[in-house]
């Protein structure tokens, strides 16, 4: 009976560990097929950066000195991604329209010269990297309706359109449906010409606001030549109030979309105006290199511009964040995005693990990241046979004269 119990319990285990595999099995395929970075890789990405008052562009000088006061083991500088906005609501037309008529104001209008020659010259010292947010932040038809209903929006509208932080969340989704398949096509290709036109290059990352997009605005971005997009893992294809609605729940970095773009992903949050501190930061940097992941910290406009006050603590949050991290990890380097992206064709510095025990050993850790496969990997006993494997390939073996000595 002993036994019989014994072989019943083993066959259990076998079918349930299969059951789970055939389950995951797509996930834990793309978990493999992610590069492995060995040592620390650190970029900053701030979004929301566009027409703005000059104290924008003073704020924007004082993070590249910052950035450039800090340098890794190969001499480079720490690095800044800008997703930017080109355009805000013209009030004072839009007013006069009675709100029925949406006009905008471009970056390169003469008002915001001191922004957008601080961008430029951001990303002449190769501090920067410009990335599309959008046109807008927002649908315009839509912000322009719910400001016929609200007093508030009124307010802001007339005060300061261009901190469209302020606006409601659900009002900074800029792709969220319905918006039709020809109004996404022109609206793309007026973007990506507007960033021409303020930069002198055409757009080859984009960022979408609050992280709300679907696979048609993939394929207009692909045709004006965005060939990267930057996301938090998963691609939301809708937002209604709180709720995200998904169509992705696993997006890995270098991933190859649909439509034959590369994926980024961005996870991990540096804002100082939301209490977050320089040793919080150090976890998260800890935290993505045993996953054996670029380390992505999103940190908003608002940080340095909603005050005084706010912009220093940011600065002397980013300044300590560089110099500790640094302490910490002396291999840790500073890369762009494009240079993350072309790794795996071009590794001078030998970044990527290629080993397959050390990626066994990240795969694992990755695996137990996904949610529940932890809770039904120990259940299975599953987990078990995953440490085993750990301790028996990735562990160091003692060398032939450690083990004979006393």
């Amino acid at each position: 009976m002993i036994w019989l119990a014994v072989e019943l319990l083993v066959c259990w285990l076998v079918l349930a560990n299969l059951v789970l595999l055939a389950l995951y099995r797509r996930k834990l395929r793309l978990l493999w097929l992610e590069p492995t970075f060995k040592q620390p890789v650190i970029l900053f990405e701030s979004d929301d950066w566009g027409p703005g008052p000059v104290q924008h562009a003073k704020a924007l000088d004082q993070i590249q000195q910052v950035l450039a006061q800090a340098r890794d083991h190969r001499g480079r500088c720490a690095h800044m991604t800008i997703g930017t906005v080109l355009s805000i609501p013209d009030a004072d037309k839009i007013i006069q329209s009675q709100y029925q008529t949406y006009t905008g104001i471009d970056l390169s209008a003469p008002q915001f010269s001191a922004v957008l020659t601080s961008l430029k010259n951001g990303w002449q010292k190769g501090l920067f990297s410009l990335q599309l947010h959008g046109r807008e932040h927002f649908w315009p038809t839509t912000l322009l309706a719910a400001i016929r209903d609200s007093d508030e929006l009124k307010q802001w509208l007339a005060n300061d359109s261009s901190a469209t932080e302020q606006l409601p969340s659900t009002l900074q989704s800029r792709w969220n449906p319905p918006i039709s398949v020809a109004d996404i096509a022109l609206a793309v290709k007026q973007e990506t010409e507007l960033f021409k036109r303020c930069f002198g290059f055409g757009a080859e990352v984009a960022v979408p606001p609050t992280f709300i997009w679907h696979e048609q605005v993939e394929i207009s971005w692909r045709s004006q030549g965005i060939n990267t997009i930057i996301c938090p893992g998963k691609r939301f294809v809708e937002r209604q109030q709180s709720q995200f609605r998904c169509d992705q729940d696993l997006i890995v970095n270098l991933q190859t979309s649909q439509t034959g773009q590369t994926y980024l992903v961005r996870d991990q949050y540096f804002e100082p105006e939301y209490g977050h501190q320089w040793q919080d930061a150090m976890v998260k940097i800890a935290t993505c290199l045993q996953l054996g992941r670029p380390c992505l910290f999103e940190t908003h406009r608002f940080n340095f511009t909603d005050s005084a006050q706010a912009c220093h603590n940011s600065l002397q949050q980013l300044q300590q964040l560089l110099a500790h991290a640094l302490k910490r990890w002396p291999d840790c380097c500073f890369l762009t995005n494009s240079e993350i992206i072309n790794l795996p064709q071009h590794d001078p510095d030998h970044v990527l693990e290629h080993g397959w025990r050390a990626r066994l050993k990240v795969w694992l850790a990755r695996a137990n990241t996904l949610p529940r496969f932890r809770y039904f990997a120990t259940f299975t006993g599953l987990s078990f046979m995953g440490w085993l494997l750990t301790l028996t390939f990735t562990h160091p073996k003692p060398s032939l004269t450690q083990s004979a000595q006393p």
